[in-house]
């Protein structure tokens, strides 16, 4: 007798799961754990924060203090005008624009030492020289320095080189301190000590006596007045400067009027001051005492055109006949430039703003901060993954006995700390301009929004975000790899 024959055994592909389903498996999960899921996200925006704050504030900061630099050169344009047509440029200064190729006033330099082209270049190459081996000295360490040059300047320590014998001095004294070597070497240096620096040095004589005489030939066309006066009231100024070799345009020299005209203005009240009928009246208009009364304190409270007409009715009788009285406008006008001035040297501070470096041009403090607070991130999210792993055993088993590959698993874990890393980043991104352009704001006023940088704040979110996600997804690898390793059984065994 036959038996019957078995069930037959059919064996098929375990059934995978596309992305898409895996990316919706994962969404539903967040929402049953919604509240690890947002300490989480938490944990990173915190992080994300820190990191978009120091770029951005970075970003806008040195925005702001470079626009406010720029701006302060015009307020101050009057003030080197006024020292340049009373005494020639320092030999310092020549050099350093020389250096740099600073136009006009290389062009200025060539007219006023008769040089020719050829010449002219060979003073520029041999002052950018200069200022190369001035920045080797200047670098060494101090006592080192203090020996080596005795405490002259490095142009006349370099003129004393052309001697064979100081320059055997000079190179034994700093082998002796261990010293690097001036750029080119020992011997580049010499020749350059007795060829093209005593050139540099006559070209600059001859600059200094070009400038000289040109002042001369301006102080002769315009009169005996001072600088400030000759842009407030003379009307062939430019003329007459460029005939003496000076650059200067028309939106110069209308900016040079109108600075001349505010400084002409606030000397008469200065002047008029020193009267005591006018002192007495404005001790009783500002109510202060009379040793507080000086011209910053007349105009911190000349805020109004109604302050600025009567103070010009007060000082106009204590003008100058041969000068017209300031008006009131003129007076509220040179009242807001001096506040200007004032706002914008406070903004720049001490240290001249220069090219920035990047988007990470940092102060190395910050960037280890950075760093620290990121490490802290990851390890905070990397528990909060093993948390979830641990919490969703149970979960995991009954998926793998389901039929779930590693793979899937992973990629599902993977998914999750992606989506919170995203979130994260984005709160984290908002959060930092924002308290950037609120610290921005109170430590330059209005004067952020002008400067803002949005293409480089823009690039700056990018790196965040980017940063921020690829910190979620690294800190999740190590709990996603544990999942996948996990055997269904011994998942299952796990309350």
């Amino acid at each position: 007798m036959n038996k019957p024959a078995g069930k037959p055994l059919v064996v098929r592909d375990q059934v995978r799961l596309s992305p898409l389903r895996c990316l919706a498996l994962t969404l539903a999960g967040i929402r049953f754990r919604l509240f690890r899921s947002l300490v989480t996200v938490a944990i990173l925006a915190l992080a994300v924060t820190f990191l978009a704050h120091g770029l951005s504030h970075t970003l806008i900061a040195h925005e702001t203090r470079l626009l406010a630099f720029n701006e302060l050169r015009h307020l101050r344009e009057i003030g080197e005008w006024v020292a340049r047509l009373r005494a020639p440029d320092p030999r310092g200064a020549v050099l350093a624009r020389l250096a740099s190729a600073e136009q006009p006033y290389v062009a200025e330099y060539r007219r006023w030492a008769g040089a020719t082209a050829a010449e002219a270049a060979a003073a520029e190459k041999a002052a950018r020289r200069l200022a190369e081996l001035a920045e080797h000295l200047d670098a060494l360490p101090e006592a080192s320095r203090v020996i080596l040059l005795g405490g002259r300047e490095a142009l006349d320590v370099l003129r004393k080189l052309a001697d064979p014998k100081a320059l055997k001095d000079f190179g034994d004294r700093s082998r002796e301190m261990a010293l690097p070597e001036p750029p080119g070497g020992l011997d580049a240096l010499g020749r350059f000590a007795a060829g093209p620096l005593p050139k540099l040095v006559a070209y600059t004589d001859r600059v200094q006596a070009g400038h000289q005489a040109a002042v001369g030939k301006v102080t002769r066309t315009l009169g005996p007045r001072t600088p400030v006066q000759w842009f407030a009231a003379a009307a062939d100024v430019r003329a007459t400067l460029t005939a003496a070799g000076f650059h200067v345009d028309d939106p110069a020299v209308r900016r040079l009027r109108a600075a001349a005209e505010h400084e002409l203005a606030l000397a008469h009240v200065g002047a008029a001051m020193e009267d005591a009928g006018v002192a007495k009246a404005l001790v009783r208009r500002l109510n202060v005492e009379p040793k507080e009364l000086h011209v910053e304190t007349v105009l911190a409270w000349l805020r109004s055109g109604g302050r600025a007409d009567w103070l010009a009715g007060l000082i106009a009788p204590h003008c100058p006949a041969d000068t017209a009285a300031p008006s009131g406008e003129l007076l509220l006008a040179a009242t807001r430039r001096f506040h200007r001035q004032g706002r914008l040297n406070q903004v720049v501070g001490a240290e001249l703003p220069t090219a920035r470096g990047g988007l990470f041009d940092l102060p190395t403090g910050t960037r280890w901060l950075m760093v620290l607070s990121f490490l802290v991130c990851a390890v905070g999210v990397t528990n909060a993954m093993f948390m979830s792993v641990t919490e969703r055993f149970t979960e995991i088993a009954t998926m793998k006995c389901l039929g779930a590959l590693d793979g899937f698993l992973m990629l599902m874990f993977l998914f999750e700390s992606a989506l919170q890393g995203l979130l994260g980043s984005a709160i984290g991104i908002v959060l930092g301009v924002l308290v950037a352009t609120g610290r921005g704001l109170a430590s330059f006023g209005t004067m952020v929004f002008p400067a803002m940088p949005l293409l480089d704040l823009l690039k700056c979110a990018g790196l965040s975000l980017a940063a921020g996600l690829v910190l979620a997804v690294l800190a999740a690898v190590g709990p996603a790899g544990a999942v996948a390793r996990l055997a269904p059984m011994e998942a299952m065994r796990i309350d």
